[in-house]
């Protein structure tokens, strides 16, 4: 079964705190996925927590939401062009992966930096 899917991502930056005349930079990215997960909560520890995504044939978009207000997490993921990846996700960012960025036959591993803290991940595939 194939879904729709739309990513909209806008910056709005004012002089104002109400955000009136914003300066704007809007992105918007479509895809028609046959796999999907929409904000899988996971509890991520300081010792790791892994993720698969074994079942996918490949991913489309990878989207993980650090819901934490204080502690960075570590991701970890192999990349199929380059090998072995980690990248920093800050207190209360999110981090948008593009498809062929993750190689689905390894597991991802969050790790969470001084305590433990919440992640939500949605992704997009086939």
């Amino acid at each position: 079964m194939s879904y729709y899917a739309r990513l909209n991502l806008a910056l709005e930056v004012s002089a104002a705190s109400d955000y009136s005349r914003p300066d704007v930079h809007a992105l918007e990215s479509t895809n028609t996925p046959d796999e999907k997960r929409i904000r899988d909560t996971v509890e991520v520890a300081t010792a790791g927590q892994a993720y698969s995504l074994s079942f996918l044939a490949s991913i489309t978009k990878l989207i993980i939401y650090n819901k934490d207000t204080t502690n960075y997490v570590t991701l970890a993921y192999t990349r199929a062009a380059t090998g072995a990846q980690s990248i920093k996700i800050p207190a209360s960012e999110v981090l948008v992966l593009p498809g062929g960025e993750v190689d689905v036959s390894a597991a991802i591993t969050l790790t969470a930096d001084t305590a433990a803290c919440t992640c939500e991940i949605s992704y997009l595939g086939t």
